[in-house]
């Protein structure tokens, strides 16, 4: 680290106003603090205390203006490590954990709700060959008249086709 990048730092951790540092974002409220990380990107990133943290000293940079993101990094890091109490370090983390949670819940919900609607789907794709009816339509395993069970399953084993569905894909419908 350089002299100028050590004198950022140390004017930046001179300016910073630590009760707004330390204040849990969104009032400690895991809702706000997940929507506002699945709003913020494309993809909903795994949030931690240290992420958190960093959330409270970009504001801060903003507030005071002209603060690069290596130097939000490196006091991030040296609050995080040298200046929060255990105790405070675990409420960040306890708050990335319930907001996780409940992305992780609503990423479920996201996804069930596509494989329904993709379930639900059912003219098929007019096409010009059986490879491309395949592709576009799918296979269909259950037909009497298909060898599937024959050339792939073991011997004495048949596909049932809705019963195998619903045990592989059991859905948690309490969430």
């Amino acid at each position: 680290m350089t002299y100028a990048q050590r004198f950022k730092i140390d004017e930046f951790l001179n300016r910073i106003n630590y009760e707004k540092i330390y204040e849990l974002p969104y009032g400690n409220k895991p809702l706000m603090v997940a929507s506002h990380a699945r709003n913020s990107t494309t993809t909903i990133p795994k949030l931690t205390g240290f992420s958190l943290l960093k959330w409270n000293v970009k504001l801060e940079a903003h507030r005071l203006g002209g603060i690069d993101e290596s130097i939000i990094h490196s006091v991030t890091k040296l609050i995080w490590n040298l200046k929060l109490s255990i105790s405070q370090r675990n409420q960040f983390i306890t708050l990335a954990n319930d907001a996780n949670d409940i992305n992780d819940r609503v990423l479920f919900i996201n996804n069930t709700d596509t494989i329904n609607r993709i379930i639900q789907i059912d003219s098929s794709q007019e096409t010009n060959s059986p490879f491309e009816s395949n592709f576009f339509n799918g296979s269909k395993f259950n037909d009497d008249n298909d060898n599937f069970n024959s050339l792939t399953l073991p011997l004495g084993f048949q596909y049932d086709s809705y019963h195998s569905y619903n045990q592989l894909f059991k859905l948690d419908q309490n969430i």
